[in-house]
């Protein structure tokens, strides 16, 4: 599918952008709302009403395929006046990419009843700027500021209530990010040069992927895994210690993390189950932020043939023994009886 990044403000389109968010399931708070803040928001821009809706926002996303690092993070808290989300409960496949600081709640204006029936949402209930992801990796993102993405606010000063004063607000390093994320220009995974193989010597030769195994084989599987990156037009190595590995045949026989070596190499090693049937190595990948990997490419696992099975058996050890000593038994008996001497006479 195809990536949407959509702005909205209080005169948005009940028929059209209110119905593809209930689609999403994103709820829009009514156009006759407003966010605020008492607590966060920007002095330059308050005024004698002290409503405080140009409110500073500095809580980023916990998201690594959003920001990856502390050194990606806006300089600045950035400006925001607008309109609040909240998410159905059954919408699992979307995610906040900006949510409201404690103080921060969705209110309706003018109302002339007491503000605590006027909030919508409040705190981290409260997104901003919303977003769902499909399971086919397309994205779609609802920011409810289109201030927030003017000329104005991107390099309007800030200075928020406890006196820090910055020079530009972090709007246009911060929607650099959300527009690239959106448009799948980051967060993007693959998963390529997927093999598997039985453990050998090094010096022995290695069959990959091969299409049968046999019970309790020792196995490696491998595979490489990496995120795209649109600034360098390249992937660059996925280093997330969150990978899970599936051995399936209708139920996970083995379920384990896989290693990497920080260059996006993936590995494990692993005994097969000693259950013989039709297998899938899966790598199922699922996490908010990151573009999803499906991968399973199927193995059948067949039993120990007839000339394969051990000859003998260490638990056994007791039983042949006591057969052993069966047998000796019986031949000292028969010795004694047939040639044994009583008196000079024959047993028998």
């Amino acid at each position: 599918g195809n990536n949407i990044l959509i702005g909205v403000d209080n005169g948005y389109s009940n028929d059209f952008l209110k119905k593809i968010a209930d689609r999403c399931g994103i709820d829009i708070h009514s156009k006759n709302s407003n966010v605020f803040d008492h607590i966060n928001y920007d002095v330059l821009h308050s005024d004698d009403a002290l409503e405080n809706d140009v409110i500073l926002l500095s809580n980023w996303p916990q998201y690594k395929a959003l920001i990856s690092s502390a050194e990606e993070e806006p300089s600045a808290p950035v400006l925001y006046s607008g309109l609040g989300f909240s998410f159905k409960s059954n919408a699992h496949l979307t995610l906040s990419l900006l949510s409201g600081n404690t103080a921060t709640y969705s209110a309706f204006r003018n109302t002339g009843d007491p503000i605590e029936k006027n909030i919508i949402a409040s705190g981290n209930a409260l997104s901003l700027i919303a977003a769902l992801q499909t399971r086919k990796n397309a994205r779609i993102t609802f920011v409810g500021s289109t201030k927030m993405l003017s000329d104005e606010y991107f390099i309007a000063p800030v200075k928020s209530t406890d006196g820090k004063a910055y020079d530009k607000s972090g709007n246009e390093e911060f929607m650099r990010l959300v527009s690239a994320w959106t448009f799948g220009e980051r967060g993007i995974l693959r998963l390529s040069n997927s093999t598997h193989h039985l453990q050998t010597d090094k010096h022995a030769d290695i069959t990959l992927n091969p299409t049968r195994y046999r019970i309790k084989d020792l196995v490696t599987y491998t595979a490489q895994i990496e995120e795209y990156r649109l600034e360098c037009d390249c992937y660059v190595p996925f280093t997330q210690d969150d990978v899970q590995f599936e051995f399936i045949r209708l139920d996970s026989f083995i379920r384990e993390f896989l290693t990497h070596d920080n260059k996006g190499n993936f590995k494990i090693d692993f005994m097969l189950p000693d259950v013989f049937g039709v297998y899938k190595f899966a790598v199922h990948y699922q996490r908010r932020g990151w573009g999803y990997i499906w991968h399973e490419p199927s193995v059948s696992v067949r039993p120990f043939r007839h000339d394969e099975y051990q000859r003998f058996l260490p638990t056994a050890y007791p039983y042949y023994l006591g057969s052993a000593s069966m047998v000796i038994g019986f031949i000292v008996f028969t010795l004694v009886f047939l040639f044994g001497e009583t008196n000079n006479k024959k047993l028998w």
